[in-house]
């Protein structure tokens, strides 16, 4: 009887310790600490932190302004800095990622608000699995490559990009690039009040390469400027179709604004302006197409290669 009552009495001292409790929404502070249970009373100090201590389908939210560290995602989530100053992760290791979604098929991740520096490599986001990532209001700076999607591995996989009211610049590559590496995956991108300036290859750049999927862009109300190509799409035989579409932009003094290159890769665009683009205005590679609703003002560029195909308004 005695080791009967020193059992109970065992079990119930374990079933009294709480496991780390998770909430529907987290908080961060630049005078928070990691040891704290990331309430608003008691915040966390780093994403990462923070994180843990979110459920699935939680928030974040940023306090004041202040770095707050790199983060790997894997399950649906939203961070939110809704104008409290700069909420910052600043990557100093080369190669490095600032933020790595690697999300099951269904998950969705939106990140508001966040400035994003890197040095020179690695990538500001990295969306490699998941169903949507929605970028709002952010800048991401500095890297190899701003935001990337690279499928790679993946089967059958669709993805989602939105980003709005963002900046990508100063990328060593791309500002926005999507690679899209697996068999039969489907990729759409919806970009408005976007800022692509300043990148060593493209603001806007996609490419069907390595799928038999399929790759749909939308750029809308955007500028892109001082890139070695404005906006990009690349494809080839036996490859993902890439399309993109572009409207109500600005695309200008770039080497080349709009860019076509392969089988497969078109670019259309509508009530935009292309100037000033020093070595094309447009330029068409390997049956690459280009296609003008003539409505835009296309002048003071380079010589242009390649036709552009005059299409039906509906």
């Amino acid at each position: 009887m005695k080791r009967l009552a020193i059992a109970v009495a065992l079990v119930s001292t374990i079933a009294a310790t709480p496991a780390a409790a998770q909430s529907t929404r987290s908080f961060v502070s630049g005078h928070g600490s990691d040891s704290n249970s990331c309430t608003l009373t008691a915040p966390c100090r780093t994403f990462a932190a923070a994180y843990a201590m979110t459920n699935a389908g939680g928030e974040i939210t940023v306090l004041d302004p202040a770095g707050y560290g790199p983060l790997t995602i894997n399950k649906s989530i939203s961070i939110i800095n809704d104008g409290v100053g700069e909420a910052g992760i600043a990557t100093t290791v080369a190669g490095s990622v600032a933020v790595t979604i690697d999300a099951g098929a269904n998950d969705t991740v939106l990140l508001r608000g966040l400035t994003l520096t890197g040095p020179g490599s690695g990538a500001g986001v990295r969306f490699q699995t998941g169903k949507k990532l929605t970028v709002q209001n952010c800048v991401v700076r500095s890297f190899l490559d701003g935001i990337e999607i690279n499928s790679y591995g993946l089967s059958n996989a669709t993805m989602s990009l939105v980003v709005s009211d963002s900046t990508v610049s100063d990328n060593a590559n791309e500002g926005i690039g999507i690679q899209v590496n697996g068999a039969s995956n489907t990729i759409t991108g919806v970009f408005s009040g976007l800022r692509a300036i300043n990148n060593g290859d493209a603001g806007v750049l996609i490419n069907g390469a390595n799928t038999t999927g399929a790759v749909n862009v939308t750029v809308s109300d955007s500028l892109l400027s001082n890139n070695s190509v404005g906006v990009g799409s690349e494809s080839g035989s036996g490859e993902a179709p890439t399309a993109i579409v572009v409207a109500r932009s600005t695309v200008s003094n770039n080497g080349v604004g709009l860019f076509a290159d392969g089988v497969g890769a078109t670019l259309d665009i509508g009530g935009s302006v292309v100037a000033a683009n020093t070595t094309h205005g447009w330029q068409e590679v390997s049956s690459g197409s280009i296609g003008s609703y003539g409505d835009n003002y296309i002048e003071h560029n380079g010589a242009n290669v390649g036709g552009l195909s005059v299409l039906s308004r509906q």
